[in-house]
């Protein structure tokens, strides 16, 4: 329920599920810039396409999502394609949450939850979405803009009666 919790719409098709395994046909989702690029202004939902990384595989696509920014705020969003795990597993995966309660209380109930599951299961980097945006590199950038930038009016201000002082006598 990636999208869902993100509240990010489907555009045309559906989304991924629990039937969409190992054992079934293999489908990927695939993000509006993705599917203009592909395959034009015609309809993706249900086309195949082969991808660099999986050579031998065909993938079906099930569904078209909005574009999401994955990589940094300034950048033009990336053609994005989407597994689920139970068709492609990795060693690493995230987790998206979405609540109403607490970060911090929340993160312990995930660690008990994730370790209930699998003890040997590490879980890191928690971060809130605000801390997500807070942290990338093109808000330190502005924000250290700012700040650069109230510096110097305030340097200008604290001149400013000094340079004008002999103007107005």
């Amino acid at each position: 329920d990636y999208f869902q919790t993100l509240q990010v719409p489907i555009q045309s098709g559906r989304f991924l599920n629990r039937d969409d395994n190992g054992t079934s046909r293999q489908r990927i989702l695939i993000d509006a810039s993705t599917a203009r690029e592909f395959f034009g202004t015609g309809e993706a939902v249900g086309r195949q396409i082969r991808l660099y990384a999986f050579p031998t595989t065909t993938w079906e696509v099930a569904g078209v999502v909005r574009d999401i920014r994955t990589g940094p705020l300034d950048q033009p969003f990336r053609p994005t394609i989407y597994f689920t795990h139970l068709q492609n597993s990795q060693n690493r995966m995230s987790l998206v949450v979405r609540s109403g309660l607490d970060p911090a209380a929340l993160t312990a109930r995930i660690r008990k939850a994730v370790a209930d599951l699998d003890r040997d299961a590490a879980v890191y980097g928690e971060r809130t979405r605000e801390e997500q945006v807070a942290d990338s590199a093109p808000v330190e950038v502005r924000r250290l803009s700012l700040a650069l930038l109230g510096l110097c009016a305030a340097l200008a201000l604290v001149l400013a009666p000094q340079t004008f002082a002999g103007v107005w006598l």
